[in-house]
């Protein structure tokens, strides 16, 4: 459940920011950017915050997920990418190649979530069994 709501949450956003390149609405884009960006700073934030409630990734297993498809590097670029489209800076290009960014990430983000889920659970290591039995 926890990868279905991220691949859900991804894909809500990818459908904004695609309305949003293609007719300009952005009255949904707004909400899913921040909390793609208070979750994304969570991730790259050496220091424990208290549980914040507007946060997308809530869970090991979705912070898990983005480790497994980018890097440090590119989480921050892809918060300077997320944070210029919540402010609208730039030329209507620049935003639209933002987005288009920003799609790029989610998309991969969505896959890589939903291939976690149809993924059975990792075998316990050999021996452990023996290891949990009372003498």
């Amino acid at each position: 459940m926890k990868y279905l709501s991220l691949a859900l949450f991804a894909q809500r956003l990818i459908d904004a920011l695609i309305d949003f390149v293609e007719a300009g609405e952005s009255h949904t884009l707004d909400g899913y950017i921040r909390e793609a960006i208070a979750s994304l700073e969570r991730l790259s934030s050496k220091e424990k915050t208290p549980e914040d409630t507007n946060r997308a990734f809530r869970y090991f297993e979705q912070y898990q997920t983005v480790n497994e498809i980018t890097t440090p590097e590119e989480v921050q670029s892809i918060l300077s990418v997320l944070k210029a489209l919540q402010t609208r800076k730039g030329s209507g290009k620049q935003i639209r190649g933002n987005a288009k960014k920003a799609i790029d990430f989610f998309y991969r983000l969505e896959k890589q979530a939903l291939l976690n889920c149809n993924l059975p659970s990792k075998p316990l290591p050999d021996g452990i069994r023996e290891l949990c039995k009372a003498p």
